[in-house]
């Protein structure tokens, strides 16, 4: 039986009612704590000392079958009016000084101290079992989980996005890319850009010939090839050894030129344009 419920059973029924079965009380709790909370309960309530001073470091037993062999005398001497009812105010503040007594007011002053310090423990206790280690492993285990989830959300968000954005629209056929003009018109242009700009009058006069070899169809509108391959085209499309010739010479010269690093000759701009203009005309001629 602890403190606590000792002096509960001590204090349900006066003291002095039933001596014998309160002594018998006291001599049951020998072996516990609550020893000591229970002798000097039934002390304040007597209003005497059940033990002498130096039977204060006896044995609990000991003390324990003294103070229950002396309980119905203590009885006796009330009934008698040998005793006050309400003893003095010095044997009241020796019998509360004790250390035992002391020590229970500490553990009885606070009982939410006393909770929250046993929850303490408790937790305490617990975060070192393993119940502790597999509450760490879940924690981390879902802490992953939850990183793993927000990555693949996102990556699915940025994939649906990339989705949803619109396409863009079909490339034009590639006559449309870059629709050439009347040759008579690039060749115009390329005479007039010779004073101020001989690589822009060279750039128009390649486009006369090609509207020109277009027109007879000898080339294909087809601004992906290069000048090298559109050359190559020229016989199998019906043109003849010695247009062949002279197309490729004009070609390969505007390849040097064109795309060199070198300013371009006025001189060597201007024999180009004429060139282009004869062969123009001759084709024109052919096509009548």
């Amino acid at each position: 039986m602890t403190g606590i419920a000792l002096a509960i059973a001590l204090a349900a029924l006066p003291i002095c009612e039933d001596p014998l079965a309160q002594a018998a009380k006291l001599q049951s709790a020998a072996g516990t704590p609550g020893l000591e909370t229970a002798i000097a309960s039934a002390e304040l309530e007597l209003g005497q000392p059940l033990l002498l001073p130096d039977e204060a470091s006896s044995l609990p037993l000991r003390r324990a079958q003294l103070a229950a062999r002396r309980l119905p005398e203590a009885c006796a001497l009330l009934r008698d009016g040998r005793v006050a009812a309400t003893p003095d105010r010095a044997r009241l503040a020796a019998i509360l000084d004790r250390p035992e007594l002391a020590n229970a007011r500490r553990r009885s002053s606070g009982a939410l101290a006393l909770l929250l310090s046993r929850l303490w423990d408790w937790l305490y206790s617990l975060l070192g079992t393993s119940e502790a280690g597999s509450f760490s492993r879940a924690a981390r285990t879902a802490v992953l989980a939850g990183a793993l989830a927000v990555v693949i959300g996102g990556a699915l968000r940025l994939l649906r996005a990339r989705l949803r954005r619109p396409r863009p629209a079909a490339a034009k056929p590639h006559a449309d890319r870059l629709k050439l003009e009347d040759p008579l018109e690039h060749l115009s242009r390329a005479r007039a850009a010779l004073g101020a700009d001989a690589r822009e009058a060279i750039r128009q006069g390649l486009f006369c010939l090609l509207s020109a070899l277009e027109k007879r169809r000898l080339a294909r509108p087809d601004r992906v090839k290069t000048n090298r391959e559109l050359a190559a085209e020229l016989p199998v499309r019906g043109a003849t050894p010695e247009l062949h010739a002279e197309v490729s010479e004009l070609l390969r010269w505007y390849d040097r030129t064109f795309y060199s690093l070198e300013p371009v000759a006025a001189a060597e701009a201007a024999r180009f344009v004429d060139d282009v203009g004869r062969l123009r005309q001759l084709l024109g001629e052919s096509a009548a």
